[in-house]
């Protein structure tokens, strides 16, 4: 690329352009980055901060003519990019855009304008979403970088539900072991695929990390094998291989992140956090009791209503495990309707983001972290022990 083709249009100094960058992170905190979801809604689609160099875009105008322009990247995702431009640009308009990989070498991905807003002066925030999905790890160095609001809100020790790792290294082993011990994570940890599935047979995990660079193994095919036994938690290939064919083969076979040997303990727990907003376990394992376990009268109907409720939970995976969306969405709207008149207000909130989650998309698959919360939340409806007693 030589740049005298194409045309700076951000005309900003270097410490005015970082101010007005912070300035959009901080403000996306607070909406929540509701332009920023307007690229990506899909979870596993990181946002990742990507700043300091000029990317090169080449847009082709609806009324006709090309213009050739220099822009300030804001942030970085498998799906898309966000970038800084000193003018409006028209939704919809399709565009090039050439990138530098770590390697030094170009490349050129195509995509289409899907969002532009004012933000200052000049200058316009501009969403790309792109045509085919590609590889953060490309571009930059670990490809962790600093990930969206909600994730950074998320402590580890936040972090709860059951992970299986599989992992022939028992060193790396240990290693994960040390960084997540101060989480409420139930690990398995597991060093060849075949155990790794006997566990996915055998036990309900909410996550999977798999290692892919195991001796004489398919990393790819162990993650197809994963997602053919039904398992529908986010999968996250964790390897040292940085040619972008392997892990985007892997992403083909249903991992939903990468995470990158050797990696810092900032960048594992980064994954983990994202893992757990994919999965909607991070409530995992607490159990969740009634608020009206105070009130004369309502220790029988409590219990009945968990048994009630955990059977309804029970048709809702079946359903899910289906694609039967109609019944997933009435199933849930059954949860919505009874829960906090039995004092499980927090299972009410995450039916009613469950189905709102459903009406927006029309789409089970990206309704799955939403509707993995109900279900976690009610597997752990519980009564304290004051209250069988009285119950009985």
């Amino acid at each position: 690329m030589a740049s005298e083709d194409y045309k700076r249009t951000v005309r900003l100094a270097d410490a005015s352009r970082d101010d007005l960058l912070n300035k959009l992170d901080s403000t996306s905190q607070d909406d929540g980055g509701m332009l920023d979801q307007q690229v990506d809604n899909r979870r596993e689609d990181r946002r990742l901060q990507f700043r300091g160099i000029d990317i090169a875009v080449v847009v082709e105008h609806p009324g006709g003519g090309v213009s050739r322009i220099l822009v300030c990247p804001r942030n970085l995702s498998s799906g898309g990019l966000g970038f800084l431009h000193g003018g409006f640009l028209y939704t919809s308009s399709r565009c090039r855009i050439v990138m530098p990989k770590l390697d030094g070498k170009e490349f050129t991905i195509n995509g289409t304008i899907m969002s532009c807003r004012h933000v200052q002066g000049h200058v316009h925030e501009i969403g790309v979403k792109f045509d085919s999905r590609i590889e953060p790890q490309m571009f930059l160095q670990s490809a962790v970088g600093r990930s969206s609001a909600s994730n950074e809100a998320c402590e580890l020790s936040d972090l709860r539900g059951k992970v299986l790792y599989m992992e022939d290294s028992a060193m790396d082993a240990r290693l994960f072991e040390h960084h997540i011990q101060e989480s409420g994570i139930d690990l398995k940890v597991v060093s060849t695929p075949g155990a790794a599935l006997d566990e996915i047979k055998k036990n309900q995990y909410d996550i999977a990390l798999l290692d892919l660079n195991l001796q004489g193994e398919d990393g790819a095919k162990i993650i197809s094998e994963f997602r053919a036994l039904g398992f529908e938690g986010p999968v996250a290939a964790v390897t040292a291989e940085t040619e972008a064919s392997h892990l985007q083969k892997a992403r083909e076979a249903g991992a939903s992140d990468i995470l990158q040997k050797p990696y810092q303990p900032e960048q594992l727990i980064n994954t983990l956090v994202n893992l757990h907003h994919q999965s909607g376990a991070v409530l995992g394992g607490d159990r969740v009791y009634s608020s009206l376990d105070d009130q004369a009268g309502m220790h029988e109907l409590i219990e009945q209503y968990i048994e009630e409720a955990q059977r309804i939970a029970a048709q809702l995976q079946r359903a899910i495990s289906e694609d039967k969306i109609d019944q997933v969405r009435e199933l849930t709207q059954t949860i919505r309707g009874s829960a906090e008149g039995y004092g499980f207000p927090s299972l009410g909130e995450a039916a009613e983001v469950a189905v709102r989650a459903i009406d927006s998309s029309g789409s089970l698959s990206e309704s799955i972290p939403q509707l993995r919360r109900v279900t976690l939340i009610t597997q752990n409806l519980a009564m304290r022990e004051s209250q069988r007693k009285e119950a009985s």
